[in-house]
This record gives structure tokens, sequence and C-alpha cells, in this order.
């Protein structure tokens, strides 16, 4: 049952945007109770993945399948280990124009860099990767792998750069707590930034990107960032705190 309720679903999210969540609920079990409906797709999906040999299936079980990323690591190791020095050469380049498009449009323009934002983000590493297997440009925002396009831009150098990728990005974050030492016994107590606070979510899912690309931007602008939407964020809100203090009466 749950693996035909999450199918229902894959096959409903398609009108999503398009419908207003109480009409997507109502459209989900509706589809869900369309049976001969479901098969059609189900034998619609199988014809695509022949048509266009892109097959995220890992699972037969939808439910159970949703729940394993593995698959993406998968097909991108077994798909890289084919490409030629010219893919590989051709991946690279492609990786190093989305590092690019990670800087603001004014340093782009003052480094002087070749680098279309709008083309590069509309396609991601997945997308890039089948179309160097298939010669198919197919956007989507397929998933792609960190072990696999990162295995075929360094080679037997990746968990080299993955390592000290991940060396500073851990070097950053923790420049976001603060240890304060309770001076009578010496203790020490961890104290966490509200910056830490607010990304704690993202920095914790850093690694399940698609690309070692993504994890470089966060060391090259993410951070950065970080830091300073969080510094523009607190001067106005005690700017607007000075001004509301200033407003009340004076106690008696």
């Amino acid at each position: 049952p749950l693996s035909h309720l999450a199918f229902s679903m894959q096959v409903a999210r398609k009108e999503r945007g398009r419908l207003s969540g109480s009409e997507m609920i109502a459209h989900t079990f509706s589809t869900a109770l369309d049976f001969d409906g479901l098969q059609q797709q189900r034998l619609f999906f199988a014809g695509e993945a022949v048509k266009w040999g892109y097959d995220e299936t890992y699972l037969s079980n939808t439910f159970l399948a949703r729940l394993v990323n593995v698959k993406f690591h998968d097909i991108g190791l077994t798909t890289v280990e084919d490409f030629n020095e010219t893919k590989l050469r051709r991946l690279s380049d492609f990786s190093v124009q989305q590092l690019y498009s990670q800087l603001p449009m004014p340093v782009i323009r003052f480094l002087k860099l070749n680098v279309r934002k709008d083309i590069i983000g509309f396609l991601s590493t997945g997308d890039f990767v089948y179309y160097l297997k298939t010669g198919n440009l197919l956007p989507g925002k397929k998933t792609g792998s960190l072990l696999g396009s990162g295995v075929a831009i360094f080679g037997w150098y990746f968990p080299l750069a993955l390592g000290a990728l991940a060396l500073l990005i851990f070097i950053l974050v923790d420049s976001l707590t603060l240890y304060k030492r309770n001076t009578p016994r010496g203790t020490r107590h961890l104290t966490f930034s509200p910056m830490f606070v607010i990304a704690a979510a993202p920095i914790s899912l850093i690694f399940s990107v698609e690309s070692i690309v993504w994890l470089a931007a966060f060391v090259v602008r993410g951070f950065l960032q970080l830091v300073v939407m969080y510094v523009i964020a607190f001067h106005i809100t005690k700017f607007f705190r000075g001004v509301g203090k200033s407003s009340l009466p004076p106690r008696s």
C-alpha cells in the first residue's frame, strides 16, 4: 500500500504548482484509485527509460526507493567509467563554469570570466553527465553524484581533494562557534552563533550535493554570504530596536 501511494504521489506531482494544496491531496487520492491509469504510467516510465537510456529506478518498491540515494552514486560511477578523455575534459570545463557562475555578476565582469549564468544555471551536473553519455540534452535537474563527478574530474586524487575541502569547510563552520571558559572551575561551554543556528540544516546536508563544485561554492561564496547577510540583518534589527526604545515613555 505504501509503495502504491508513493507512486501515486509521483504521478500526481506533475500538477504541483497548478493545483492548491487541498486539490493536490484530492488529486493524489483519485490517482491512487485509478489502478488502470497507474499501470499505464508504469509502462510509460519504463518505455521512457529505454528510449532515453536514463533510469533512476533502483528498487521496485517506490516507497523504499525514495529512501535510498545510493542509486545516484551507482548511476554516476557506472556512467563516467566509460568516458574518454574528451568527455572528462568537457565535464571538468562544465564544473569550472558552474563554480564561476556562483560569483556575483559584478565580480564576473571585473574578472572578465567567460561564463553564461543563465545557461549554466539551467543544467544540473546530472543533466550534463547524461548529455555526455547519450548526446541528448534534456534539462530536468537530474540528480548527479558527488562520487561519480568527483572521480571523473580528479581521478584517484578525488579523496584528497574532497578531504582538503572538508577540512576547510570544518574550519569555517567551526568559526561560527565559541568556547567560553568558566574561570572558577576551568570548564568550557560551547556556544553556537545565530549564524550557525540559521544555517544548521543546510550545513548538516552539505555533503549530499551532486558535485564537488557546490562544496567549493560554499567556501568561495556561501560562507561569506551567510556572514554578510547576518551582519546586515543584525544592524537593521539593532537600529529598529533602538528606535523602539527611544519612543517609549520614560519610567517614573
